[in-house]
């Protein structure tokens, strides 16, 4: 990041326009939050930007995926140029490019039983954007983010509209919500993590 590119960042000024959607004092509360994000492709990725955008201050962001090109069409950072590079790179000097201030930090193995316990240190909430088949990193995340008392956040793209669910570190796990037992396949628990993605009003009345 250039000098100069810092010397024309304001935050005051990147802002401006968020105040009266929040106070002053819940932007600097925005500020001073640390968002952990897991997976940074397509709806990681515009996780990320929208909240810099929004003026977060610090990111801890996983995935251990590169850009290839058949994300051109749906995914943030992919472009031609950032075709085979780790996404979390791309991600990061993206978000430096918005806010050069912004604090990120970077884990390009994706989110492993070796790292969660740094990946979620001093995150103030948790943002899942794990691929919709990697049902094990998406287990183990809700798992310790639950025992270390953080909310978890997803909205899955669904037919025409989203969904959102979150989860209280103090109710339902994801397994329960899910239904989710170590005795199903693999293939058994991302099938039934999808159906329960989606509320009824997607579901097509006979």
């Amino acid at each position: 990041m250039t000098s100069s590119t810092s010397e024309n960042y304001n935050y005051a000024n990147a802002i401006n326009r968020n105040l009266g959607l929040f106070s002053e004092l819940e932007q600097i509360k925005i500020k001073n939050s640390t968002v952990a994000i897991a997976g940074v492709g397509a709806v990681g990725g515009n996780y990320l930007i929208t909240l810099a955008r929004m003026g977060v201050g610090h990111f801890k962001i996983a995935d251990l995926d590169i850009f290839e090109g058949g994300n051109l069409q749906r995914q943030a950072g992919a472009f031609i140029s950032s075709i085979n590079k780790n996404k979390v790179d791309v991600m990061a000097t993206m978000i430096k490019d918005i806010n050069p201030n912004v604090i990120i930090e970077t884990f390009s193995s994706g989110v492993t039983p070796e790292n969660i316990d740094e990946f979620l240190m001093d995150a103030d909430v948790v943002l899942d954007g794990i691929d919709a088949f990697q049902i094990g990193p998406r287990r183990l995340l809700y798992k310790k983010a639950k025992e270390k008392g953080l909310y978890v956040i997803i909205s899955a793209p669904k037919a025409y509209g989203a969904t959102l669910q979150i989860f209280d570190p103090k109710g339902m796990s994801f397994d329960q919500y899910f239904n989710i037992r170590d005795t199903m396949t693999r293939a058994e628990q991302i099938a039934v993590f999808l159906l329960g993605l989606a509320p009824s009003i997607f579901t097509k009345n006979q």
